[in-house]
């Protein structure tokens, strides 16, 4: 905004008379409208107000707000910013006479803008064809998720698949089943056990596995689909922090006829998020039960004396061969007392399906979400995205559309990460150098080196040792890849306090040597610094 007055002056030293020292009209331009001023761009203006600060205070940031919200005569309101919350933000299910809806609108649009200017569709789809304004937020959200890249499910054993955090060893979970087992089974959870009862009977139509059977639990966990414990607990104390508001949402796609239904010969992602398993619990499953497509149910650990186990929300169909974008989106009104209202939505792509609640939102494991997942029938699926907050509808379409291109073209990995590193034999070939060669006055480093130490002569060191020796083997050592025991187990591996000279010994393949009285290893520069890998003599 441009006005009269000193270079570099503030608004209130601007001189805003109507008339300028020689009679003509002073410009208040955000541009182009300004003669011989030619960096703007063009803009509407209406309702411009200028206010007087009698007693040299400024209007406040609710006064603003105010004053933005207040009706203007004679402005449409469609003209108006509206917060992503909206419900006028979001697309609708509508479709044009040729049966076009927001979805393929958006997706011509990239090429056709003009398109967009159909006014159904811009009435009908303000996220698709950018119709609406949003307006400006300063909010932002915490995000996490199950892995870093898009995981290909396969069956462990005929009802399907189980993959743990990565701080439940399979040998740890098997040995708590026996022990529960062992001592009659005892319902020791809040709550009890009956929602997790409820959904594996009542009206399900599709399998489950039935982890009360230790072998039948045992032979369901697959290693090599463990995800991040961190980001799961991260993830909770967000909910907890919110007040119980969460949203999730993943893509999922089938692999194949094994994906599906096999009465129906339908596509259903059937998921579950797993609490505890000796006994077994959890708080949110995605299925086949009533309802046709699916749906999505939430239990919870107070849920005794109510009406229902569960609250469910149906899902909208699946695609049958392609990607298809999965969310739930739970936000909590009031707390009464024992009352607590709220709203869940489902939305499957684009479209949603909504549910009233009145189911208290309890976890089973306070600390974490979900320790395991269930899939029942083979699939890809991509991180799980987990945002402590409910996600405005509006919002899970932005991110659907983000994607939504670039999802239609995505394939997958062609076997699970199990059979990766079953084939995993990778033949490493040398073969010699046969032309005379000659490496002129390389750079040559001479190293004093010393025996990693027992011990780090302040306690900081030896946290710092044990956190970055963790972080290497989480990063380095995970499946598929795998790490000696004795690089798992001692972090002197990874970094270490030194401690007396090393004198004898090779230190890649190089036996020490005297120079000018010190005892050390010489060694190329160029070997170390610019190569990942290192041969000589017979050894990588």
């Amino acid at each position: 905004l441009a006005w009269e007055g000193p270079w570099g002056s503030a608004v209130s030293e601007a001189d805003c008379n109507a008339v300028q020292s020689d009679g003509s009209d002073k410009y208040v331009t955000l541009g182009r409208a300004e003669p011989g001023y030619t960096y703007g761009d063009d803009a509407q203006l209406y309702d411009v107000r200028m206010y007087v600060h009698p007693n040299g205070s400024p209007l406040t940031g609710a006064e603003v707000m105010a004053i933005s919200r207040a009706p203007t005569p004679g402005l449409d309101a469609s003209l108006l910013c509206l917060p992503i919350t909206s419900d006028l933000m979001a697309d609708t299910d509508w479709r044009d006479s040729w049966g076009h809806g927001c979805e393929w609108y958006f997706a011509n649009a990239q090429t056709n803008p003009t398109i967009c200017e159909y006014p159904p569709a811009k009435l009908q789809c303000p996220i698709g064809c950018g119709s609406r304004q949003e307006c400006l937020s300063h909010s932002t959200r915490k995000v996490f998720f199950t892995w870093d890249r898009v995981r290909r499910i396969e069956r462990q054993m005929p009802n399907g698949t189980l993959c743990l955090n990565a701080d439940w060893s399979p040998a740890q979970v098997v040995a708590q089943c026996r022990e529960w087992v062992a001592a009659g089974r005892p319902d020791s959870v809040p709550g009890g056990i009956k929602g997790w009862l409820e959904s594996l009977d009542v009206g399900r139509t599709g399998t489950r596995i039935d982890v009360r059977d230790c072998d039948v639990l045992a032979s369901a966990i697959d290693e090599s689909c463990s995800f991040d414990a961190e980001q799961i607990r991260h993830f909770t104390r967000g909910v907890h922090a919110s007040g119980g508001d969460f949203t999730v949402a993943f893509w999922v796609k089938p692999i194949g006829p094994i994906s599906k239904l096999p009465a129906r010969d339908q596509f259903i992602p059937h998921l579950q998020f797993l609490s505890t398993l000796s006994p077994p619990t959890h708080n949110l499953v995605f299925g086949s039960w009533a309802n046709p497509n699916g749906e999505a149910r939430l239990y919870s650990s107070c849920a005794s004396g109510k009406r229902d186990e569960n609250e469910n929300v149906e899902l909208k169909a699946a695609e049958a061969d392609g990607w298809t974008m999965v969310s739930i989106s739970r936000q909590n009104y009031s707390k009464v007392g024992a009352v607590e209202s709220g709203e869940m939505f489902v939305t499957t792509n684009m479209l949603r399906n909504w549910e009233g609640t009145f189911l208290p939102q309890c976890l089973y494991d306070d600390t974490s979400f979900f320790n395991a997942l269930e899939v029942n029938y083979p699939m890809l699926i991509s991180p799980i995205m987990l945002v402590p907050q409910a996600i405005p509808f509006a919002e899970i379409q932005q991110t659907y559309f983000q994607f939504a291109e670039a999802m239609k073209v995505k394939g997958g990995p062609l076997v699970s990460n199990a059979k990766r590193i079953e084939q995993q034999h990778i033949t490493v070939e040398k073969r010699n150098f046969g032309p005379r060669s000659a490496l002129m006055a390389p750079p040559i480093i001479f190293q004093q080196r010393a025996k990693p130490a027992d011990a780090c002569p302040f306690e900081y060191s030896d946290k710092l040792q044990a956190q970055q020796h963790a972080q290497m083997v989480k990063s380095k050592c995970a499946l598929p890849f795998r790490c000696d025991d004795s690089v798992l187990s001692d972090s002197r591996h990874t970094i270490a306090c030194p401690g007396s000279p090393m004198r004898e010994g090779t230190h890649f393949e190089v036996p020490p040597m005297d120079l000018r009285g010190n005892r050390g290893y010489p060694e190329l520069l160029y070997s170390i610094t610019d190569n990942p890998f290192l041969w000589r003599n017979g050894r990588l």
